[in-house]
């Protein structure tokens, strides 16, 4: 179980987020992400192992094996989170950026379109004939 949930981490840090703007790449890694962490979850919980590794039931050198088979999966998963938390800031700014550029653009089609009116119209005398 805990090897098997090592590979689900180590699948995780391995994950290349896009840096291009394409959506459907990320929509896919997304997928990809929801995925992993759905199997890692469906392993279920660490705390027996965390149990396993307090009682006196196992040999010292087991014991040790899980502890730091324990302490590489915590370390992977914290960078996991770090790397997520990173990434969720940068999609933020990403988003205002965007939301900044309709709003300014928004502004401006309102000011051409308040600016329309006071377009003087060409005199009829000045109209080309067809």
């Amino acid at each position: 179980m805990l090897e098997k949930r090592q590979e689900i981490f180590a699948r995780l840090e391995a994950t290349v987020w896009p840096e291009t703007q394409d959506l459907e790449l990320l929509h896919r890694v997304l997928g990809e992400r929801a995925r992993l962490l759905s199997e890692a979850s469906a392993l279920g919980d660490l705390a027996q192992v965390v149990e396993l590794c307090r009682r006196g039931d196992l040999p010292e050198t087991s014991r040790r094996t899980l502890r730091s088979l324990l302490d590489e999966a915590r370390g992977v998963a914290t960078r996991v989170l770090t790397r997520d938390h990173d990434l969720r800031a940068l999609l933020v700014a990403r988003r205002e950026g965007v939301e900044e550029a309709l709003a300014t653009a928004a502004q401006g089609r309102r000011a051409i379109r308040g600016y329309a009116p006071c377009v003087p119209r060409r005199p009829a005398h000045l109209k080309e004939s067809a």
